[in-house]
């Protein structure tokens, strides 16, 4: 199973060539995290063109997966908070709930942002923009 951060989404909305090129060979189920759908619809609101990004956002949305939060989900996000923080790292809560969805999934995270995402010890990462 692979999820996508949410500039990989953007990607995909940009017709990127290379996110575009990592779907068509994609042959495991490609979803996102409930917190993707959120930060997508957070753009669009905020877009000079709202009702274009909508209904793009939209149509992308209808052909994947969401996966929403679960208790499971939740706990291994205080876990992975509050590790986070005892090692004095800051991590946004967003980040750190895409995080914990995959892990918790044992998904690999598709993104843009995997130096960020290297914070999660045993989180699988791939970059989509290469």
């Amino acid at each position: 199973m692979i999820l996508l951060d949410t500039n990989i989404c953007i990607g995909i909305l940009h017709a990127n060539p290379k996110v575009l090129g990592h779907v068509q060979v994609a042959n495991e189920v490609i979803g996102i995290p409930a917190m993707v759908e959120g930060e997508l619809y957070y753009g669009v609101e905020k877009s000079d063109f709202r009702e274009e990004n909508l209904v793009a956002t939209n149509k992308l949305l209808k052909s994947l997966v969401v996966y929403h939060t679960t208790d499971e989900i939740m706990r291994k996000f205080g876990d992975l908070k509050a590790s986070l923080e005892r090692q004095g790292r800051r991590v946004d809560d967003a980040d750190v709930i895409i995080a914990a969805t995959a892990l918790t999934l044992d998904a690999t995270l598709a993104t843009g942002n995997t130096g960020h995402f290297a914070r999660f010890d045993g989180l699988k990462i791939e970059n989509w923009f290469s």
